[in-house]
């Protein structure tokens, strides 16, 4: 992608963030993006959203009221978080749905899952069966390397190149 196509596809803010151009931000009375997020398509609507360092929010994800997100966080397509907190290194897959969590460190949730009122410890991997949260398994594996990766990916994915804070002060 050219530095003309990521201008007018990306607003960029002074943390080397990236917001795209169809993000829809409806009256967040504080947003907090603590640098090299990417937000993609995304529709932010609330009171206190807190987005971590290197945090991607991919197409059609939505996230509603009190939020926070840890650093290195994935959220996938079409998820919807609502007054939610969400630890580092987790993955929020495709269409999951969120409402009144926690989601501890290094956790992934999985496709399609429905989950409310639920605290997952970390290192799991957790998913729904009939509105029933369900931990799947729980594994010390580095998952901090796996996310960190996948972030690294998405930044490839929509193009961008992000300078060094070293290089930005130059």
């Amino acid at each position: 992608m050219s530095a003309d196509t990521q201008t007018t596809q990306y607003i960029r803010t002074s943390t080397l963030s990236y917001i795209s151009r169809s993000s829809i931000l409806t009256t967040p009375e504080t947003l907090l993006l603590s640098g090299k997020c990417v937000l993609t398509s995304t529709h932010l609507s609330g009171d206190d959203i807190k987005i971590g360092r290197s945090v991607c929010l991919d197409a059609g994800s939505v996230l509603k009221g009190t939020i926070v997100v840890g650093k290195n966080t994935m959220i996938g397509p079409k998820a919807e978080i609502i007054d939610s907190k969400l630890g580092s290194y987790c993955h929020v897959c495709p269409s999951a749905s969120l409402t009144n969590c926690v989601i501890k460190d290094c956790c992934v949730v999985l496709p399609g899952s429905v989950l409310k009122n639920f605290t997952c410890p970390p290192y799991s991997v957790v998913g729904s069966e009939n509105g029933v949260a369900v931990i799947v398994r729980q594994s010390s594996d580095n998952m901090e390397f796996l996310l960190e990766g996948q972030c690294e990916e998405m930044w490839e994915r929509v193009g961008i190149i992000v300078e060094s804070e070293e290089e930005q002060r130059e």
